[in-house]
């Protein structure tokens, strides 16, 4: 399994010039998030990920997660419609604050409850890059909301203030 996203793996280790890389509609799961973590902390130069609409469910969120911080230039990260749920949610709130140049995160289309909304929320502070986090069509409900007003108000009073400019709420559970 993931065995052709291994092998492309092994070769972006060697594409240091490589900007933006699309792996987007594919069935890569979480073993080969862990090599894709493992090479994308080889390509200096890389600004965006897109891995929407795999496989890679909370297993492969935590191996992104680990690897986030070793990811120098990137700023985008795409990994809606992946089957990400609180577990991976919480691994990537825990290792944003670590990653300045990650601006634009989403998340939509997963399984993100309000458990993994409030670790999230509570991570913006820190977050000091951050200007877009998508969490749209997940399972976050009224406490998830109410996790972020507080969050989004705690930033705003942080020095230097977080700089969210696009939170995305759409399609979940808050009434």
């Amino acid at each position: 399994c993931d065995r052709g996203v291994r092998d492309l793996a092994e070769t972006l280790v060697t594409c240091q010039a490589l900007q933006r890389l699309n792996l987007c509609g594919n069935v890569i799961g979480g073993e080969g998030a862990l090599s894709l973590s493992r090479a994308i902390s080889h390509c200096r130069r890389l600004e965006r990920v897109n891995l929407s609409n795999n496989r890679i469910g909370d297993e492969g969120a935590g191996h992104l997660a680990a690897g986030l911080a070793l990811y120098g230039a990137l700023h985008t990260l795409d990994l809606n419609g992946n089957g990400i749920g609180d577990d991976g949610a919480t691994q990537l709130s825990t290792a944003m604050p670590g990653s300045p140049a990650l601006s634009d995160l989403s998340l939509g289309s997963n399984a993100v409850g309000d458990v993994g909304s409030m670790k999230l929320a509570s991570a913006l502070a820190g977050c000091q890059g951050l200007t877009r986090l998508s969490l749209c069509d997940n399972g976050i409900s009224d406490e998830g909301a109410t996790a972020f007003a507080a969050a989004l108000e705690q930033a705003a009073r942080c020095w230097p203030p977080a700089r969210l400019l696009h939170l995305d709420l759409n399609m979940n559970d808050i009434g």
